[in-house]
């Protein structure tokens, strides 16, 4: 498979809000008909906290933006919770009208510098606006992520849905700096909301 890259998109402005002027990262395509290809990306704040909105775009030619929300599409969660620190929206599916947007929350850490987990929101206006569908995570660090679960593509075949992610196993110092090492895995769901997930990396301690 070969890519011809076509250069720069979209890399924030002051459309977003006058907190938001950089950054458009992490893009999300759903076509939302045979004229318009809707682009969910995460911008950053002033203080450094992810939150997502999206551009509208000709379909076929992304470089003819039509649209660009100007208010961020979720808000971090209250202190405490998994997502408190920063949303970043990961994949979108359509689920009998509605959209799932599987998203990434963000919460800091002390011994390491963050964690990543999995959060669901879900539009039934056609991507306009969204509702988170559970204050925590639908997937947060367990028996088998024992770090953190995080940025899912999520796919519905059928009547299943299927789930790859990535498992964070281990934080190794390099140059005085902790990094994630990281590995991928599946998962699948009736439902998309209540996952089984991939038992390989569960470790028994005793």
């Amino acid at each position: 498979m070969f890519w011809d890259k076509k250069g720069l998109i979209y890399n924030g402005d002051k459309r977003l809000g006058e907190d938001f002027s950089a950054y458009a990262r992490f893009p999300v395509v759903d076509v939302v008909n045979e004229t318009v290809w809707r682009i969910y990306f995460s911008s950053t704040s002033d203080s450094m906290v992810s939150y997502p909105f999206y551009l509208d775009v000709e379909a076929g030619n992304p470089f003819n933006i039509l649209n660009v929300s100007n208010k961020p599409l979720l808000m971090p969660g209250d202190r405490g919770t998994f997502d408190d620190s920063g949303i970043t929206s990961s994949c979108v599916v359509d689920v009998d009208g509605a959209k799932y947007l599987y998203y990434v929350g963000w919460n800091k850490r002390v011994s390491v510098s963050y964690a990543l987990n999995i959060g669901l929101a879900i539009s039934e206006d056609g991507g306009n606006t969204f509702k988170k569908a559970f204050k925590g995570a639908i997937i947060d660090r367990n028996r088998y992520d024992a770090i953190f679960a995080t940025v899912p593509c999520v796919i519905k075949d059928g009547g299943e849905f299927k789930m790859w992610y990535v498992s964070c196993i281990r934080w190794d110092m390099i140059n005085g700096k902790t990094e994630p090492v990281y590995i991928i895995k599946h998962a699948e769901s009736k439902d998309g909301i209540n996952w089984e997930l991939n038992r390989s990396e569960e470790r028994r301690v005793g």
